[in-house]
């Protein structure tokens, strides 16, 4: 069983997560895709910025 203090950790945590993915959409959208050599999107909605993976291939992540 939760105590009061238990739950408002988690939601403490659930939004702080929502606050870190707004944050990231945002800033991913400031960046073109263009300007670091990243063709145009050819699949799905257009969404400005670059993607997830576009940023893990720009930072060197795995």
């Amino acid at each position: 069983m939760r105590t009061h203090t238990q739950r408002e950790g988690t939601e403490s945590v659930n939004a702080d997560r929502q606050a870190l993915k707004a944050l990231l959409v945002k800033r991913r959208a400031l960046v073109q895709p263009a300007e670091h050599g990243f063709p145009a999107p050819r699949q799905g909605p257009p969404r400005p910025g670059l993607s997830q993976q576009q940023v893990d291939e720009l930072t060197n992540r795995p």
